[in-house]
């Protein structure tokens, strides 16, 4: 039941939309979440310089490429909300990796 309501306000919504040539701001998604905001983009790229890593990350994180993207800051803006954790507690994890490593080296 919960579908078949769903499905027909959706295509109500568009139908009209479409007639009208109205235009919506904040678009449906579907459920994504958009990408990460101006902090979370400046959090991840803090934590990018410090774990010295490139553009693996990003193809791991399936952002775009600094190259189609521009610059860096515009790649990892296209990193996804839903992925923020991930690519944080991915980021952490390299850095911890390359902490103990350096001081497995320094002992």
């Amino acid at each position: 039941m919960q579908a078949v309501g769903s499905t027909n306000s959706f295509l109500r919504r568009y139908v009209a939309c479409n007639i009208f040539n109205i235009v919506v701001v904040g678009d449906d998604d579907d459920g994504t979440g958009g990408t990460i905001d101006e902090g979370q983009i400046k959090i991840i790229l803090a934590l990018i310089k410090k774990a010295k890593i490139g553009p693996r990350f990003l193809k791991y994180m399936k952002a775009q490429s600094i190259e189609k993207a521009g610059s860096l800051e515009a790649a990892v803006a296209t990193i996804p909300a839903r992925d923020y954790r991930k690519a944080i507690s991915t980021l952490e994890e390299h850095i911890g990796k390359a902490e103990a490593s350096h001081a497995n080296l320094s002992s």
